[in-house]
């Protein structure tokens, strides 16, 4: 079992996906009275035991589409909050670090600890499972991502000299030094994810390949797709070797936020910044044997 997560208290304030709901194509009139009165007929809807006053709406359906998170108001339902989901996720092993939640304990920003990284994200379930959470009883988690901008990959190089602090490093590790006595890297092939603390808690920066798009046809909007995409490579073996395979992270985008309007095809590198959204859940991580208990394949 993970240890406890601390946990701070935010305001609800702190937790809007308006800009996110815009990149999805959810349009600007998707919440107006009307419509929410058609989406609770046409979509699923389930009241949560713990939280009663509160339940959670999903359209067109609860394997992918837009989320709804309801306060009921003595007379009527109101929104309190929405965010795009996908249909594809990626599993992987969590030790949550900290919860930033709201006062009411229906909404999270959750960061953990995910191979040899630290990441925080959206958890699109808190309101369910908050309580595991705070039990140190969440192993598990499931991610996507949704851009806002995106665009093919520079092919960026630069130089790192002898006076730089990672040059012995690199020089160890056996990387040539060139010409003129300075290590050169190239950015092709690199997987990186960076937080954008700057933007919102769970917007990140990534640069990676493109390993599979998937079209959305279903969708809120119709030109939307999944594009995974490698932004980490924080998994080890055994030995403390790093694998070629890394966190394939499927992110919704759509071509009029892609620089050139053109989805990327496998093999293209894409950079650009999204938002992570994800759902924990409880595991057995192991008893100290043998024996690992794999991640639930949920995708």
């Amino acid at each position: 079992m993970n240890e406890a997560p601390e946990i701070v208290e935010i305001d609800e304030d702190s937790f809007p996906n308006i800009p996110l709901l815009a990149a999805a194509g959810v349009p600007e009139d998707f919440f107006e009275e009307d419509r929410m009165n058609a989406w609770l007929e046409a979509g699923e809807a389930f009241q949560i035991d713990d939280h009663p006053n509160f339940a959670v709406l999903n359209y067109p359906s609860a394997e992918g589409g837009v989320a709804m998170l309801l306060r009921w108001h003595g007379d009527a339902y109101g929104l309190v909050n929405a965010w795009p989901f996908l249909p594809t996720v990626i599993s992987a092993e969590i030790a949550p670090l900290k919860l930033a939640v709201d006062a009411e304990g229906v909404q999270a920003f959750v960061t953990a600890r995910m191979g040899g990284a630290v990441l925080t994200f959206f958890d699109d379930g808190f309101i369910e499972n908050g309580p595991a959470y705070r039990a140190a009883e969440i192993a598990y988690a499931q991610f996507y991502g949704i851009a806002n901008q995106a665009a093919p990959a520079e092919a960026t190089e630069f130089e790192i000299g002898p006076d730089d602090e990672e040059f012995g490093q690199l020089v160890a590790a056996g990387h040539e030094i060139a010409e003129g006595g300075a290590i050169r890297i190239s950015m092709a092939g690199a997987a990186i994810m960076v937080p954008r603390f700057d933007i919102a808690p769970n917007a990140f920066e990534f640069r990676g390949p493109v390993v599979g798009v998937e079209p959305l046809p279903d969708w809120i909007c119709p030109d939307a797709a999944v594009v995974h995409v490698t932004v980490l490579r924080p998994f080890e073996d055994e030995d403390g070797t790093p694998l070629e395979d890394g966190f394939d992270l499927p992110i919704l985008m759509r071509p009029g936020l892609i620089d050139g309007e053109m989805l990327p095809q496998p093999g293209e590198e894409m950079q650009g910044i999204a938002f992570l959204y994800g759902t924990g859940f409880e595991g057995d991580p192991g008893d100290d044997d043998d024996d690992e208990v794999p991640p639930p394949l949920l995708h």
